[in-house]
């Protein structure tokens, strides 16, 4: 995955390689890994920014928020028997939207809003209702002009989800070889 902060800085994470900050011109500012860091897996799937800190999701350990000024890193993980923590620890992508919002797509666990006062999480649902996902795996997220958010599934087409009505609307995408 790489990443481009407000800062101008790159942030590039190889594979199985933790992460890694680097300045425009391709300085070496810093190294994330396992053995210098509280990160307790070298493999990241997604990164976004909100207020000046980074998100970091993991393939197997959660979401990590590290702030870059003072390298301090929290955790937000998935604790057996807890239903106010994640619903899986394999975060594919995250997303900061306009109302400063995180979304985080997850491999088995749907999509989780995170606020400063807790998240909701939205899995899959019955075919033709409106009120989840069309899949629980989660491949990518985006905010529309409308504020609604744009949802990439694995093997459920697409989602759009309207935030001011808590509704969902589905969308199945038809592949034709050309002839």
């Amino acid at each position: 995955n790489i990443f481009i902060d407000s800062q101008k800085r790159i942030w590039v994470a190889p594979y199985n390689g933790g992460l890694n900050c680097l300045t425009r011109d391709g300085k070496l500012l810093a190294t994330y890994t396992t053995r210098n860091s509280y990160l307790s897996n070298n493999v990241v799937l997604s990164l976004a920014e909100r207020e000046g800190q980074i998100w970091i999701g993991t393939d197997g350990s959660g979401i990590y928020i590290l702030n870059p000024e003072n390298d301090e890193i929290s955790t937000i993980a998935h604790a057996p028997g807890n239903p106010y923590s994640l619903p899986v620890n394999s975060i594919l992508c995250l997303y900061s939207d306009s109302n400063n919002n995180m979304w985080a797509g997850s491999v088995r666990g749907g999509l989780i809003n995170i606020r400063e006062v807790g998240m909701k999480i939205y899995s899959d649902a019955l075919p033709s209702t409106e009120y989840g996902l069309s899949e629980k795996a989660v491949l990518s997220i985006y905010q529309g002009e409308e504020k609604d958010i744009w949802i990439g599934t694995d093997g459920g087409g697409i989602n759009r989800f309207y935030p001011d009505n808590n509704r969902f609307y589905h969308t199945c995408l038809l592949y034709t070889s050309p002839s």
